[in-house]
């Protein structure tokens, strides 16, 4: 029995027929080990910086206009950084053996890193 209650091999059958292998679903952990995973945490980490980023702008074009040094403002450059550290953290560790996110975490990890840190030196 598989991790959901399904017998694997139907499982692996069912994905080969729509042309995806259960590996690349689920970001090769079989085949690429831990690192893969690292690499999976660190890019889920720094999207979720960016997806604070952008509500974060929406939030302030929509409702209300931040003024400096708001401490709404500054708790969400905070947790902006902390995120994309996280995420740098991650990716590095991922970075060590060939996986699908192996570049793009890290890259997107310090992209948004440096757009927090611009931001808030802009307060």
């Amino acid at each position: 029995m598989g991790l959901i209650g399904i017998d694997d091999r139907c499982l692996r059958r069912a994905t080969h027929r729509i042309g995806y292998r259960m590996e690349t679903l689920v970001g090769g952990v079989g085949k690429y080990g831990p690192s893969a995973v690292l690499a999976l945490a660190g890019f889920t980490l720094a999207s979720g910086s960016a997806l604070l980023a952008i509500c974060s702008v929406l939030y302030a074009m929509a409702a209300v206009s931040f003024r400096y040094y708001a401490p709404a403002l500054l708790a969400i450059y905070r947790i902006g950084i902390v995120l994309s550290l996280a995420g740098m953290a991650f990716a590095l560790g991922g970075v060590w053996r060939r996986s699908a996110l192996r570049w793009h975490a890290p890259v997107l990890s310090f992209g948004m890193l440096l757009l927090w840190l611009i931001w808030a030196s802009g307060e």
